[in-house]
């Protein structure tokens, strides 16, 4: 959990609450951007799951995600994050963080039941005087399964973005024509090297020119 004290107008010096952890996006950045097959999973239930064994340590997962949250062993250079209990939730349990919530803040379900009780707290905050009150679920990614209620409504408030997305670039570079244009590339080289050997010959050590002097 995160903590942040932020000067609220009409409502005084605030602390903000944040889970920090992964807001497993319908549409992953993390899983676009990364090379390693099998490093990175999405189960049908949406978690997105990180599988070590399989993680090359690139940091491509980290660039991809918008909410910055891989984060990488000292040990052994591997991207770690919040699974949400992926081993707990595959058996029909409650993630380890929603078990042990005294307070009941937090809430395990199918995303709709979510959402439903999202937009009832809303109401219940607008009716305590939380105007701004908004539940980000931010459609850039395609929406996350874990979302939040915010009271004061501005996600930047929060250390969150505004407009979540996942970098062009990303999209780009998993795409069919960054993959086209790779092989276009290496083929172009082996062309040319196959020319340029038809051309000059093999290159031979002991065929330099003479130095100055010899």
């Amino acid at each position: 959990m995160r903590f942040y004290e932020e000067e609220i107008a009409d409502k005084g010096l605030q602390w903000l609450i944040v889970k920090d952890g992964c807001l497993h996006c319908a549409d992953p950045g993390c899983l676009k951007a990364c090379p390693a097959p099998g490093a990175i999973v999405q189960y049908s239930n949406g978690i997105v799951d990180f599988q070590q064994d399989n993680c090359i340590g690139c940091g491509y997962c980290q660039t991809g995600c918008p909410f910055n949250i891989p984060r990488y062993g000292v040990r052994d250079g591997k991207a770690y994050k919040c699974t949400l209990c992926s081993d707990r939730v595959a058996v029909g349990l409650e993630p380890a963080c929603i078990k042990t919530c005294p307070t009941q803040a937090l809430s395990f379900g199918a995303k709709q039941d979510m959402i439903d009780i999202a937009n009832a707290r809303l109401v219940d905050l607008k009716e305590r005087g939380f105007d701004k009150a908004a539940v980000y679920d931010p459609p850039g990614v395609s929406g996350t399964h874990v979302v939040y209620v915010m009271p004061h409504g501005d996600p930047a408030l929060y250390r969150m973005p505004r407009e979540a997305s996942i970098s062009p670039l990303v999209s780009l570079w998993r795409s069919g024509f960054a993959r086209t244009l790779g092989v276009l590339t290496m083929v172009s080289v082996v062309v040319a090297g196959f020319f340029h050997w038809m051309k000059v010959g093999p290159v031979d050590p002991d065929a330099r020119p003479p130095r100055e002097g010899e």
